[in-house]
């Protein structure tokens, strides 16, 4: 199953699902803007990978004034948001995967990419990376969550893996569940360790990339700025 056809099968219950399945979540969301400037204002905003839109709308309550360009390889995903978001937002969708994505240069103040980036291999994510770069204007910022393992280190991806597994049935995975989970990030992710992303990131151009957040299972936030 492509990654396309996955997101539309789980649109209509997305929030449900991924709340059990991936127990930072709300921090991996949240933390995609609680760690900008107070005085930061992005009057262009990016959301790669923008799902059914749980990101925007915590954007949305911090910064109503902005415009919104939400972009996605699902198309379930998108008609979600324009549902959702319709009327409320100066908001354009764009159906893409991104390493296809063709954007304006110097466009944006803010991109997000939450918890999306590992369906991307090492190379993909560092293309995609100097784009984003290139999408931001002088000044602007890119914060992105995501599992950040180095997958050679096998020891401690066993080690990620039985956390992650305990802490979903914690929250009410079921067998069926976590089983689904697994067959997913056996055949559509491809973690890179957070050094890996760090060294892209500054290979793109940003001089300026840190990691406000980690838990202690791999899971991180990072954000840069141009």
């Amino acid at each position: 199953m492509e990654v396309r056809e996955e997101f539309n099968q789980l649109s209509g219950r997305y929030t449900e699902v991924i709340s059990r399945w991936l127990p930072h979540y709300r921090q991996l969301t949240g933390g995609l803007m609680e760690f900008l400037p107070a005085g930061f204002k992005p009057e262009r905003i990016l959301d790669l990978g923008c799902g059914n839109g749980n990101v925007t709308a915590l954007l949305m309550q911090r910064y109503p004034d902005a415009a919104y360009t939400l972009l996605d390889a699902s198309e379930d995903m998108l008609q979600l948001c324009e549902q959702r978001f319709g009327g409320k937002l100066q908001l354009e969708t764009v159906t893409s995967f991104f390493q296809e994505a063709a954007l304006p240069e110097q466009h944006f103040d803010l991109i997000t990419a939450g918890i999306t980036l590992h369906h991307l291999k090492g190379p993909e994510k560092a293309a995609v990376f100097q784009k984003i770069y290139h999408w931001l204007r002088p000044g602007g910022y890119f914060t992105l969550s995501d599992l950040c393992i180095d997958r050679k280190n096998k020891a401690h991806n066993q080690a990620v893996m039985q956390h992650w597994e305990a802490g979903a049935r914690a929250l009410g995975t079921t067998d069926e569940e976590w089983a689904h989970v697994m067959d997913h990030h056996a055949s559509l992710d491809f973690p890179d360790s957070i050094n890996d992303h760090l060294d892209w990131l500054r290979k793109a151009g940003f001089a300026q990339a840190a990691v406000p957040w980690q838990s202690e299972d791999a899971w991180a936030v990072l954000q840069c700025r141009r």
